[in-house]
């Protein structure tokens, strides 16, 4: 198993990182967005929470489970052989056009400083909510609440996350209001943070899976629009670049979170033991600072603007 965890979490990211450089070539500007959610939210990780209990309730099932999940993930990888580079027809301008060689890519991206806002606001906020959605289980059990209740609650932020990052990713592509959008949830997603000091409780269970919604809603609503910003704002760079740092980020902060947070758990002699209030405090705290950014960021729309001025032409053309 730990073998298999040590490939995972090499060759897993260069998954995540093809995702914006995919939608990029594959999808019009309007249903970028919602692409990006599809592409960028992991299902697994709300359905394991669930289904790995229910395949291997004791260990004697354990190689089974295995087996069943590994069969799983080599189905759903065989399409991936028929998929052609690029389609048929191109569905925007920026699709055809040429990138930034790498190394001078890299370079722009560096030096962008309204790129490193938005990887400092995704850092933060992905790479939180990538840990609370899993250390949320150890975060109620102590309440008094049951394995399968824990399960449901981490399952619960990443489904309410797919349905929020659906909505904001239809906006983008109706609207094209980036920097609104991000300048209005997070506030929420701070807010949800806040709310969790508030409401993991003993007895409360209906209380706790409202404020797990609330929280993977409003956190990942936010991510496909921090994956097309920061496209945006770097073209004519790769947005496998910008996408890959964000990525390096996210999970850099991911497992920083999770060691902080598991550190500041309380012990065996608090009440209730083994609890994280403090954890959730400090937690608040670090996405209130880390979330600064967003007062003033701000940055032009590159490859939108290239795409809109040729969509005008071609309509003065006909």
């Amino acid at each position: 198993m730990m073998m298999g965890q040590f490939i995972a979490s090499i060759f897993g990211p260069l998954i995540y990182n093809l995702a914006a450089k995919f939608v990029a070539v594959w999808f019009a500007p309007k249903d970028r967005g919602i692409a990006n959610t599809v592409l960028s939210v992991q299902a697994g990780m709300a359905l394991a929470p669930l289904l790995l209990p229910m395949l291997a309730p004791t260990i004697q099932d354990v190689p089974k489970m295995l087996i069943i999940v590994a069969s799983i993930s080599t189905a759903f990888t065989l399409p991936t052989f028929f998929i052609p580079s690029k389609p048929k027809v191109p569905p925007s301008t920026t699709a055809t056009l040429e990138r930034t060689p790498f190394w001078q890519g890299v370079k722009e991206v560096v030096t962008n400083m309204q790129f490193w806002w938005i990887a400092i606001i995704t850092s933060v906020s992905m790479g939180m909510v990538f840990s609370v959605s899993v250390l949320i289980i150890e975060a109620i059990s102590p309440l008094g609440y049951t394995e399968q209740q824990a399960g449901l609650c981490a399952a619960l932020i990443v489904f309410s996350g797919c349905f929020g990052g659906g909505m904001t990713g239809y906006w983008l592509g109706k609207s094209s209001q980036h920097f609104m959008l991000i300048k209005m949830f997070t506030p929420m997603v701070v807010f949800s943070y806040v709310a969790f000091i508030f409401l993991l409780k003993p007895d409360a269970f209906s209380v706790v899976i409202i404020a797990c919604i609330i929280n993977g809603f409003c956190s990942y609503a936010l991510f496909p629009v921090y994956l097309e910003v920061a496209s945006e704002i770097t073209y004519p760079v790769s947005e496998s670049i910008s996408s890959c740092v964000l990525w390096t980020l996210c999970s850099l902060a991911m497992v920083i979170f999770s060691l902080v947070i598991d550190a500041l758990r309380a012990g065996p002699d608090a009440s209730p033991p083994n609890n994280m209030n403090t954890s959730m405090i400090v937690v608040a705290g670090i996405m209130f600072v880390g979330n600064l950014p967003c007062i003033w960021i701000k940055g032009d729309l590159k490859r939108s603007k290239v795409d809109n001025e040729n969509s005008k032409q071609l309509v003065l053309i006909a």
